[in-house]
């Protein structure tokens, strides 16, 4: 059971900037079901998920045209330049044991956004916060144990995500994360601008403008 995914975007920001964007996301996985001769399981209890591997690779490139500008200073943005960023990550996850899930998140980038993501307010690409090297660098985003204690109420469909494995839990429910994630792992709701390597590109519509 996997998902391949690939999306192709283009955004022209206001200041005559142009993006492109190509990423890929399959997925290995496997779940976990009654066995032959047992009753047949809710819905919510047929598919869980016992461990997953995740990769995707993000390849954004942004090029500036030339515009009027009135004046300019060392933080605007500068006209006619072009700069790339890549990221390759793997979404490593299992579960030791029931309602616990154990990930790793390693991850390589290389590249730079325009003027070092100086020149614009509303930033064409949320991928350039996180690099700066000429050179492709190893890093860790993340690495956690994250056990979700069931208190009673409704059984949930919990689908399989990057870094969630797919299953079920309860409605009311304590969950504890220990190790090393983003804020935005844990309150960012938001399905539709979330993450630049899915969603919109721009930085002020992931996680909102104000949580830079």
């Amino acid at each position: 059971m996997g998902r391949i995914a690939m999306t192709t975007k283009c955004v022209a920001p206001r200041l005559a900037a142009v993006a492109i964007l190509l990423g890929a996301a399959p997925a290995w996985c496997q779940t976990q079901s009654s066995p032959p001769g047992t009753a047949a399981p809710a819905a919510a209890d047929a598919a869980t998920q016992t461990w997953a591997i995740h990769a995707q690779a993000t390849f954004v490139e942004q090029d500036s045209l030339a515009f009027r500008s009135p004046y300019a200073g060392p933080q605007s943005l500068t006209q006619l330049q072009g700069r790339e960023t890549f990221d390759l990550t793997l979404y490593a996850g299992f579960r030791p044991w029931r309602g616990a899930e154990a990930w790793i998140d390693p991850e390589v980038d290389q590249g730079f956004g325009p003027d070092n993501t100086l020149g614009a307010a509303g930033f064409p690409s949320g991928e350039d916060y996180k690099v700066g090297g000429a050179a492709p660098y190893l890093k860790p985003p993340r690495w956690f144990l994250r056990q979700t204690i069931e208190l009673g109420g409704e059984q949930e469909l919990v689908d399989p995500d990057l870094i969630q494995l797919g299953g079920s839990r309860t409605a009311n429910r304590l969950v504890l994360w220990l190790g090393k994630f983003s804020v935005a792992d844990v309150f960012d709701a938001n399905a539709y601008a979330h993450d630049p390597r899915g969603d919109f590109l721009n930085w002020a519509l992931i996680d909102t403008g104000t949580f830079d």
